[in-house]
């Protein structure tokens, strides 16, 4: 705990210093938790209120400017830091050593880019602090149940020899129904792999009413079908739901053929037993989303470092393709980027169409189909979208690894503008014997897409291909719906370029949006 605690404290200073602000961390109720060693502003009295009003409100990090006339002072708020231990906890940078009218737009988008990494970095690590309650409550199972410490097999068969039961059986919840996935005992391996549904017989009523049942008399019940169907034919049952969260996650079962009855201390040990299931599946739950955290939080270190040191958009789309097939448990990733598509991991028909579709404007965001979640994540800038990523995750995303995957997918769409918006010298353009020749400063007047590629030096069927590829389109797509072969859209497109001044799709497409934006 204390190391984590370091680390806050340490990526505060850090961030404080690299931005040239003091930085707080402060609770929702308004005390200062944490406060930077670069503490060279106070934050006024009358500007705290409305501060902690903007704090628990907050979407995400922003400027604002506070005070009387005469007395603004500005600062940076973050969105809230959410924990279960306390009531949260929200970063304020400021007041700024310099007023905010003369920090240039780049230094303020900058600044809130910063802040919003740093609030991510900081929820991870204090979700960190909220387990190390669950990692004390798992030390004190362990050792309560110390000789039950072995994988499930092992405690199932232990706690039959202990109680002196015939049989014993663990189901599992899948969807909508449970599956038998471990047995022990005479005659019920007939049982692995079964499956029933809730109130399916007498297990499935178990499972229906949430609570150890005990059957003394199940010769005659026929409830028991589901297990005579198997030849079984047991004389006591008990049935104790394994529960996490009020929901019925598994089910422990166990009998006897005999008519010896059971007594009410092996009741105890059996749900005993349902209880320690529940708990062990709780802290394998806590320590597997920790170490989801933990390499969550490595990712995005590792991606700010790429983002700053690397030249082009490659690398850093490269990095975060090869994490997320590795966060996601080695499964599909389909990465487009400008008309360029990468994947990795085992191939999915399903997830690749539906990527497609996304990249080609479809309003789509997740899919669930059975234990798979698709999720889709746009790269775009000024609403302008350039390519998309998209994951088959086994598991439901946390909050914080939806604001990471959005998060690095705004690295990428930084990464790839700042890579290709060079401004350079007005140039005159090679003209077509169709046209006259027009200089490109003169079409940076025009603002509407459309009619800057009208007015460019390049033929009719040029700008209809130009059109097409502004809108996403590979070669092939653009010749099908011409109906002309790719071969003589290669060519058209070649003299676009050669028009244009520029070497790929890629520079003509920002010299276009560069011209549209008056950048």
């Amino acid at each position: 705990m204390m190391n984590i605690m370091k680390a806050i404290v340490d990526l505060i200073d850090t961030y404080s210093t690299n931005l040239g602000l003091p930085i707080r961390l402060i609770n929702l109720a308004g005390e200062e938790k944490i406060v930077s060693s670069e503490n060279s502003g106070t934050i006024l009295m009358g500007d705290v209120r409305k501060i902690l009003e903007i704090g628990r409100t907050s979407k995400e990090p922003h400027i604002v400017t506070l005070g009387e006339e005469g007395q603004m002072t500005n600062y940076i708020i973050s969105s809230p830091i959410h924990s279960e231990e306390s009531n949260g906890y929200f970063l304020v940078g400021g007041p700024f050593q310099k007023g905010i009218f003369h920090i240039k737009d780049e230094e303020k988008l900058t600044i809130v880019h910063k802040m919003e990494l740093l609030t991510v970095t900081i929820s991870i690590l204090i979700r960190e602090l909220d387990n190390d309650a669950y990692r004390e409550r798992k030390a004190m199972i362990e050792k309560d149940f110390s000789s039950l410490s072995d994988e499930i097999d092992s405690v199932l068969n232990k706690t039959m020899c202990l109680n002196k039961l015939d049989f014993i059986g663990y189901a599992k919840k899948e969807q909508d129904h449970f599956s038998i996935q471990s047995t022990f005992g005479q005659r019920v391996d007939v049982l692995l792999n079964q499956t029933f549904f809730i109130g399916e017989g007498l297990l499935g009523q178990a499972v229906a009413l949430g609570k150890q049942v005990y059957w003394n008399s199940t010769m005659k019940d026929r409830r028991a079908e589901f297990l005579n169907k198997y030849h079984l034919f047991p004389h006591h049952l008990i049935c104790s739901p394994i529960e996490i969260d009020g929901e019925v996650t598994g089910l422990v079962f166990g009998g006897r053929f005999s008519e010896t009855p059971i007594s009410n201390e092996i009741l105890y040990v059996q749900k005993r037993l349902s209880f320690f299931l529940a708990e062990r599946e709780k802290v394998q739950m806590v320590l597997k989303n920790a170490n989801r955290l933990t390499n969550n939080l490595q990712m995005l270190m590792d991606t700010l470092e790429i983002f700053v040191h690397s030249k082009d958009v490659k690398g850093l789309s490269n990095k975060v393709i090869h994490s997320y097939h590795r966060l996601s448990e080695n499964s599909f990733v389909v990465f487009t980027l400008n008309g360029e598509c990468t994947h990795r991991g085992l191939y999915d028909e399903h997830t690749f169409i539906a990527h497609q579709k996304f990249v080609k404007g479809s309003t789509e965001y997740t899919f669930h189909r059975s234990s798979e979640r698709l999720v889709h994540q746009r790269i775009e800038w000024d609403n302008v979208r350039y390519g998309a990523l998209t994951i088959k995750f086994p598991f439901d995303l946390t909050q914080e690894e939806k604001t990471a995957l959005d998060f690095v997918c705004k690295l990428i769409s930084i990464k790839y503008m700042l890579t290709n918006w060079k401004l350079q010298e007005p140039i005159l353009v090679e003209s077509n014997p169709d046209h006259e020749e027009i200089a490109l400063y003169e079409i940076d007047k025009i603002t509407d897409l459309h009619k800057v590629i009208e007015q460019l030096p390049i033929t009719k069927r040029e700008q209809e291909i130009l059109d097409l590829i502004l809108e996403g389109l590979n070669n092939q797509e653009v010749a099908s719906y011409l109906n002309i072969s790719s071969h003589t859209v290669k060519n058209h497109i070649t003299n676009i370029y050669r028009k244009l001044n520029v070497t790929d799709r890629v520079q003509a497409m920002v010299k276009i949006y560069r011209i549209k934006y008056d950048m």
